[in-house]
């Protein structure tokens, strides 16, 4: 690439190059083609990686490119690469990330989730620690989300896949949606988050 080239690049068009440099050395250091899904844990799911099954393999992030260390308590800076027992998936497990509020911008706070993307993940599920308002539900209660708001000032929906002519759809898939109210306690628990 040409310093000109280089230097016409805007930030967020390079956090996209290096997302998709970072999804090539991952496939390469783990020894597969792509993914299918991934998993990225927020703060006090970190164990759940281990119920996922088996990992192959463990690469640590700050070895791939526009990774930063995960310092938020129960974050690690690692990426777990394993198959689905009985589908054959192979199934990216981040069990930490960064945040927004750790003072990185939000192409930062969603590297990992491009790195996926970029690695050929369809499926992304995201969760989170959240407090709650409402007095039926206890710590550690699974619900899902519906929805967010955002009241941060800022959004990561920038960049050279919007100025192409993508656009967000609805989050959430119904199928996946039905497959996680079948899976926890309270299947009405449906919310939204701020």
């Amino acid at each position: 690439m040409s310093s000109q080239t280089a230097s016409a690049q805007t930030p967020e068009q390079d956090s996209y190059d290096q997302a998709r440099t970072a999804a090539a050395q991952l496939c390469h250091l783990t020894g597969h083609t792509g993914y299918q899904i991934a998993v990225i844990l927020g703060t006090g799911w970190a164990l759940a990686a281990d119920h996922l099954g088996p990992a192959e393999h463990e690469v640590v992030t700050t070895e791939l490119p526009g990774f930063t260390p995960a310092r938020a308590p129960g974050h690690t800076s690692t990426i777990r690469s394993l198959t689905l027992p009985g589908s054959g998936k192979h199934v990216l497990v981040f069990p930490g990330r960064t945040h927004l509020y750790e003072g990185h911008g939000p192409g930062q706070a969603v590297h990992a989730i491009r790195t996926a993307i970029s690695a050929g993940c369809t499926t992304i599920v995201l969760t989170n620690g959240a407090g709650g308002i409402r007095p039926e539900y206890r710590p550690g209660q699974p619900v899902l989300t519906s929805d967010h708001i955002n009241l941060t000032a800022t959004s990561p929906l920038t960049g050279p896949a919007l100025t192409a002519g993508h656009h967000c759809v609805p989050c959430g898939d119904s199928q996946l949606t039905a497959s996680g109210r079948n899976r926890i306690e309270r299947p009405s628990c449906l919310t939204t988050t701020w």
